[in-house]
């Protein structure tokens, strides 16, 4: 568990918020179910925990970019695929998520 609060950039977004931020359609920010966490001062170790946190409570989608991690409960989406909001995308593996 880390030690100290975290910074949300983004939870829930109206359709009309999200078709302005450019967001896909069916956005799970849309319904609720999405979040984005700013991560850039946590260490590379408090990363690693919070994604394993994130997983442990049932988020299945997870985005990791250099300055934000993003997490939803999306289950269309190709396993083991997400985004983040820096754009990058990552595959799971068990060693936590490397890019492909």
């Amino acid at each position: 568990m880390l030690k100290r609060p975290l910074r949300i950039k983004r939870a829930y977004n109206s359709p009309e918020e999200n078709r302005r931020r450019g967001g896909v359609e069916k956005s799970q920010h849309v319904n609720g179910l999405a979040i984005d966490i700013d991560v850039t001062r946590l260490t590379e170790t408090e990363r690693q925990l919070l994604i394993k946190e994130l997983i442990n409570h049932g988020f299945k989608g997870i985005g990791v970019g250099p300055t934000t991690i993003h997490a939803d409960h999306e289950t269309n989406k190709k396993r083991g695929q997400t985004h983040s909001e820096d754009g990058l995308y990552f595959k799971r593996t068990k060693r936590l998520f490397r890019p492909f």
